[in-house]
């Protein structure tokens, strides 16, 4: 088959990009997003342009870009990467972890990614079409090295946690379906190329975004090519090898495989996208249920939980605001219910992180009371009857801000 050649050392139009991919019946999907979709190529090593920018969002974070770092010193090389791989695999207790996605069997799925891992080493392999995806490396993440914004999110005590290393080890032609991150994406391509499409994350894209994870296709077709023309204002470019790039949370993306690759990443988790991942719950939600995989649900709600602890000890204000500002609209909208939904995890936890985490609030930041104070369940306003400093916010927080949490 086919694949397209792209001169991956220099800033490409979109024109030069579509021209360069061969018109073989496999990529004519694509060249078909390239050519209809709401796209602008870019060059992430350059600023985007302000309208842009804005919708992306008004901190440098907020924009992908490629990010001036040494990732691994020496540089890796996806033979070397491989071996790595390998060797994880042959020490760990559970050999069954790393399989191909998406998966079809789990014999068909061992073979799969056996064969992929023994042919790295050749750009064009395509082999079933299946990829490796997410398979956390120990060794991999003894090498990596942390990106400098996330040492200086940690000097400002704004990291919440740092994930591991994972691999993507896709082959030509393969893709990453539509999908978002919940931190930010630090994605280190160590060998072959890729074609990233990313959106902002402007509230008509995550709407978008919601439907496309829950379409399911007759045709098993990619739900890039279904939902396209639904998203706007996405940009476009080709990663080069050797390249690190920086995706940030909640913006929709698909990535293209031109060449078989191998891809490090992690992913950071800030406490100024908190409030973003608590207004976008329902991108989460749907995301999860379109896996359908409890796991990894229960895993990530078991994550927000710890982060959700440490993000309600803010003393700003402000932050106090947007956090229980979203929140309502987690519970109105019943995406705390569905977060709850077949979890081992209950409802009643989250109210009590809420009630243990913010016992030195004095104020309700949403309702401007006092913790003595609060209202009632018809909107009046009445004296708490715990007199106590420390958990009188608690109780106003179950009758106004829990209320309408089903249990």
């Amino acid at each position: 088959m086919p694949s397209p050649l792209l001169n991956t050392t220099s800033c490409q139009s979109l024109n030069e990009i579509i021209q360069k991919i061969p018109k073989d019946p496999f990529w004519l999907p694509l060249i078909e997003v390239l050519t209809y979709g709401s796209l602008l190529a870019i060059d992430p090593r350059g600023p985007l342009p302000t309208y842009l920018h804005q919708l992306f969002g008004p901190d440098p974070l907020d924009v992908p870009h490629f990010l001036s770092h040494t990732a691994f010193s020496p540089t890796l090389t996806g033979r070397h990467a491989t071996s790595l791989i390998v060797a994880d695999i042959l020490s760990s207790t559970r050999r069954s972890r790393i399989t191909a996605h998406p998966s079809r069997s789990k014999e068909e799925d061992e073979i799969s990614a056996a064969q992929l891992l023994l042919s790295t080493s050749k750009p064009l392999y395509r082999g079933t079409g299946q990829g490796v995806w997410n398979f956390i490396s120990p060794r991999l993440d003894k090498l990596y090295a942390i990106p400098e914004f996330v040492t200086d999110l940690s000097n400002r005590q704004e990291v919440l946690e740092i994930g591991p290393a994972s691999v993507n080890i896709m082959p030509c032609a393969a893709i990453a379906d539509l999908h978002h991150d919940v931190g930010y994406g630090v994605a280190t391509l160590v060998q072959g190329a890729k074609l990233w499409i990313l959106y902002p994350p402007t509230p008509a894209n995550l709407d978008a975004l919601c439907l496309s994870y829950s379409q399911t296709s007759a045709t098993h077709q990619a739900a890039i090519f279904a939902n396209f023309r639904r998203l706007k204002n996405g940009i476009v470019f080709v990663q080069p090898q050797n390249t690190t790039l920086l995706v940030p949370p909640f913006c929709a993306h698909a990535v293209f495989t031109l060449q078989t690759s191998v891809l490090v990443g992690r992913e950071v988790y800030s406490k100024r996208k908190f409030v973003q991942r608590l207004e976008n719950e329902r991108v989460q939600v749907a995301w999860t249920r379109a896996e359908q995989n409890t796991e990894r649900r229960e895993r990530d709600v078991r994550e927000q939980m710890r982060h959700l602890k440490v993000v309600l000890k803010t003393e700003d204000m402000g932050e106090r605001e947007k956090m229980l500002r979203a929140w309502d609209v987690v519970v109105q909208n019943g995406a705390l219910e569905s977060l709850a939904e077949g979890m081992k995890c209950k409802l009643e936890e989250w109210k009590k992180i809420w009630v243990t985490a913010t016992r030195g609030w004095i104020e309700c930041p949403v309702c401007k009371v006092k913790c003595e104070e609060g209202n009632d369940e018809k909107g009046q306003r009445r004296v708490l009857r715990s007199k106590k400093m420390e958990v009188g916010f608690g109780e106003h927080f179950g009758i106004v801000h829990w209320r309408n949490a089903k249990r």
